[in-house]
Order: structure tokens, then sequence, then C-alpha cells
């Protein structure tokens, strides 16, 4: 007797799936991700702005060591050669300001992404992810202009505040404090300036839609026009008059002549100094003294700390204590 064998029976299609050999069984199966805590998003978020910090500094260093280089390589023998005022290269604070220049730019750019980082998770949300933004829309060139125009209003708005808010003139003080206006005074500011400016540009561009390369782009730009405005040199320019931010409108904003106090806070764009009425650019007189009567020490270091002792509270507050002193030399 041949015997017989008793098939199994089919499986059934309403059997669980574990049981139709294609998913292991429940005793096997892989937990399912668990969503990150929020002190551990806090962390995550946290190690990346650190980074993003540390990069930015680094790079930014990397640009000031060249930018010693190239300064003086070409526009010291560009002011040497047109030049404004007799000063000699090596005049008093030159120190202080190449220290500036090498060390500040990278604090203060590592202080701006400080600002843009809360600022960017805040404004973020508000965002509907599905559509671009506004800008995103438009041609490369069209976000180049916008953005330029942007950033200078709002640059004007900042540039003013820390003329007129005593907390913030507190640090720019640091930067009206050269009393010999070259290519290198430029340099000459406080590192937590780029926090402040972070704090009023960042916004605008966020909302519009203009990414973190169109604001560092624009601010490349300007960083690189800041330096030719404060240049020792002899250039009047006067078909530039109220057109396009030059020397001669930059070093007014710079003097320590009374009438020209609080003046001249645009860059490129004195057509906003026209609008506000803070536009000073007399056709027969030139600045010849510059600086503030408030003590501000030289030193890297002591400029640095400037900000954190008593001082008068703003450039109002200093032009009442100029006049005081009778400082007509500055």
């Amino acid at each position: 007797m041949v015997p017989t064998t008793t098939a199994p029976p089919p499986i059934s299609p309403a059997l669980p799936a574990w049981h139709q050999g294609w998913a292991p069984p429940p005793d096997r199966a892989r937990p399912s991700p668990v969503s990150p805590s929020p002190s551990g998003r806090r962390r995550r978020w946290a190690t990346a702005a650190l980074v993003l910090v540390v990069a930015v500094g680094f790079l930014a260093g990397i640009g000031s060591a060249g930018a010693v280089v190239v300064g003086f390589a070409v526009l010291t023998p560009l002011e040497r050669l047109f030049r404004r005022h007799p000063y000699a290269v090596r005049r008093p604070g030159l120190r202080t300001d190449v220290l500036h220049l090498l060390f500040t730019g990278a604090l203060q750019s590592a202080a701006t992404v400080v600002a843009i980082v809360p600022v960017a998770l805040v404004l973020w949300p508000l965002r509907d992810p599905r559509e671009p933004g506004l800008a995103s829309t438009w041609p490369w060139w069209v976000q180049a202009l916008v953005g330029l125009g942007l950033f200078e209003l709002v640059g004007y708005c900042y540039h003013r505040a820390s003329h007129e808010i005593p907390l913030l003139w507190r640090f720019h003080a640091v930067h009206h404090s050269s009393r010999q206006l070259d290519w290198i005074a430029a340099a000459r500011l406080h590192p937590l300036e780029g926090f402040f400016a972070g704090l009023f540009i960042a916004p605008a561009f966020l909302l519009l839609g203009l990414g973190p390369v169109q604001l560092g782009a624009v601010t490349v730009a300007l960083q690189i026009w800041a330096i030719l405005l404060h240049a020792n040199v002899s250039w009047r320019l006067r078909f530039l008059d109220g057109v396009i931010g030059t020397p001669e409108y930059h070093h007014w904003h710079h003097s320590n002549h009374p009438e020209a106090w609080d003046h001249n806070y645009s860059g490129l764009l004195p057509v906003l100094d026209r609008v506000f009425g803070t536009y000073y650019q007399p056709e027969d007189r030139r600045p010849e003294v510059y600086g503030i009567a408030m003590p501000v020490p030289d030193g890297w270091l002591a400029q640095l700390a400037q900000p954190f002792r008593r001082a008068p509270r703003s450039s109002r507050a200093v032009g009442a204590l100029r006049a005081t002193m009778g400082d007509a030399g500055g």
C-alpha cells in the first residue's frame, strides 16, 4: 500500500503577511522609526549653525588675508598717485586697521550668520512650502537689481539707526573713530555690527524669496565698493553727484565738520539721502577733518571692548560733546 501525503491547505489571503513568507514575523519585525525629540532637533540645528559659523569665518579670514595683499599692492599705490590728503603709508592706527582687516571681517561674517539663522527659523514657517518665493520666478538680472535696491534701502535704514539709536551708535562709533581716511580705514568696524545688520537686512530678503546666494553676492559687491568709498583719492567725479556714491560723498559722511554730521548714509545710491533729507555735498568745499570727539582707544582689542564702556549714547550726543569741547580739528 503506497502511503499517501496530504497537501497543506492553501494560504488564505486573509492571513497576516508574515504567514505568507514576504514579511518577517512580528517578533522579528524592525521597530518603526522614532521621530527625533525637540531637544534632538535643537542640538542638530545648533551643530549646523556652529559648523556654518566656523566655515564662514574661515573663508572670510582667507578673503581678508587676500584683501591685505591686494589692497597694499593696488590701492595704496593708487592713493599715492592721486593723493587727497598727505598721509604717510605707515600712518597712526595702521596696525590696528590691518588687524581689523585680517580678523574683524571674519568675526563680523560669523556674527551675521548667527543673526540670520534664527531669523530664518522664525520666518520660513510663515511661507507656504508649496509656493516658490515671489523673487524666485524672476530672471537672475531682475533678482540682482531688486536685491541691490532692497539691500541699499534696508542698509540705509540700518546705517541711519546706527547713528541715532544709542545702543547701535556705541558699536558704530568705532568705525567713525578714524581721523585719517583711506581704503584700509573701511575695515575698522566692530564685529557685532554684522549681527545687528543681519537682523535688519535678512528678513526682507527671506520674505521676498531672495536666498542666501543673492544676499551674499550683494553683500560682497557692496563691501568692495565701500573700500573704494573710503580711499584717500582726490577724484571729485562731479558728474556722479547724487547718482552714485563716490569717495567725495562718503568722505563728507566721515567728516568732523558739524554741518555734515549725520548725513550721506547710503553706500551706493545717494538718491535715498535726497528722498529722506540727509544728503550733503557742497559744490565749493571738500572735507578736511575726520573722526569724532568721543575718545576711542587705539589697538584692536581695545576697540572691540570700547562699546561696553561708558560713552555718549549717539552721534547726536557726540555732536553736543563736540560743540561743548570746541572740537574743530577732528
